[in-house]
């Protein structure tokens, strides 16, 4: 049995199943599913910030991630490794809507059901099976002990069984993996739901949290209901800024998100950019804004004198690349750090804008 479990919110905010967001409101069961494919990371299907995939570890080798608007499924959850080898559960739905991985009338009201897809890996690594069974029979047993789903273990199914119903197409999984583990065709899932069990039987199931929002797109005023503004709503109450989830980013969710942009050092315009939307992942990862210290101001007026004579160039940035034009020789520029703010040099060369390297100043006064 694992001690607790991992689960990294990554809500797939441009997945049409979560444009949909059709909402549950019967009762929730847990389906298994497997991936079927020989690869065990999560962050293969996850758009996930870089504690999935970490470089130098692991780093998506593929474009098969499912926050894109051409996947038509999505599932609520995978269960897989992160970019160290350890077993996390990445979120890509809110519990409370439909998945779209299990097809008919058996995944909407009144039986729905919450559904996880296990990374799978070669089907041969014991010691990874049992690593992968045992988290997502936690990951149930917290979903029950949550209310989230029906506290009843026997309705727990996989693919067969709800093919068998008429809500599914006849995938093997999750017996094509069980099967080379040795487990029988009549007991696989019954031994499923006695690990389930234990841990309902244990207590109280613990959850380490980690969140990103790299898979939400930006989210602007509307005044209809919008998916994306409802889990900003649900990011904002989560760090103490309070208001409503209806999924409307309107009045006091507007005032909420100003206040958090502001207190973030952002540009306060109720607009949930990127830049925003990685506050507020750093913000619910215990982060703290950054301590905006002004800058030290230089100025100086000079003389400007070079070795050839032909004056000096101007560059667009600090980093020396691409000339705006050159200084003339014999010029009194005034410089505001590095940066020239303004000229004042004979008539015809007129005025100059751009970073210059304050040594070619001569006759310098600090200003």
């Amino acid at each position: 049995m694992v001690d607790k479990i991992t689960i990294l919110e990554a809500i797939h905010g441009n997945n049409p199943c979560f444009k949909r967001a059709h909402l549950i409101v019967g009762k929730r069961t847990p389906f298994i599913h497997d991936t079927g494919a020989n690869e065990p990371h999560a962050g293969r299907y996850t758009d996930a910030s870089a504690w999935l995939e970490e470089k130098g570890y692991w780093t998506r080798r593929f474009t098969n991630h499912w926050n894109r608007p051409t996947v038509m499924k999505e599932v609520h959850a995978f269960g897989g490794l992160d970019a160290r080898g350890n077993f996390v559960i990445a979120q890509h739905l809110p519990f409370d809507y439909s998945a779209w991985g299990c097809a008919g009338k058996f995944n909407y009201d009144p039986m729905a059901h919450i559904q996880i897809e296990t990374c799978e890996d070669g089907k041969k690594d014991a010691a990874y099976y049992e690593l992968a069974m045992e988290n997502v029979a936690a990951f149930f047993a917290w979903l029950i002990q949550r209310g989230i789903c029906e506290n009843d273990v026997s309705s727990i199914v996989d693919h067969r069984t709800a093919h068998r119903w008429g809500g599914a197409n006849n995938h093997g999984d999750i017996w094509d993996w069980a099967s080379v583990q040795g487990e029988k065709s009549g007991t696989y899932m019954a031994g499923f739901r006695a690990r389930v069990q234990r841990y309902l039987d244990r207590g109280p199931v613990e959850v380490v949290w980690h969140y990103s929002t790299a898979g939400m797109p930006v989210c602007k005023m509307r005044t209809w209901y919008n998916p994306v503004a409802r889990q900003l709503q649900v990011c904002l109450n989560r760090i103490g800024y309070t208001c409503e989830t209806d999924g409307l980013l309107w009045h006091e969710t507007l005032v909420q998100l100003k206040k958090f942009q502001a207190n973030w050092n952002l540009t306060n315009d109720g607009v949930c950019t990127r830049e925003t939307w990685a506050a507020l992942e750093k913000a619910m990862n215990g982060g703290v804004p950054e301590i905006v210290v002004a800058p030290v101001v230089q100025r100086y007026a000079g003389t400007v004198k070079t070795s050839k004579g032909k004056g000096i160039s101007l560059w667009k940035n600090v980093s020396l690349s691409g000339r705006v034009c050159k200084v003339p020789e014999g010029a009194t520029v005034e410089v505001t750090g590095d940066c020239i703010k303004g000229t004042s040099a004979p008539a015809k060369f007129g005025a100059y804008n751009g970073y210059v390297d304050t040594s070619y100043l001569v006759n310098r006064v600090n200003l």
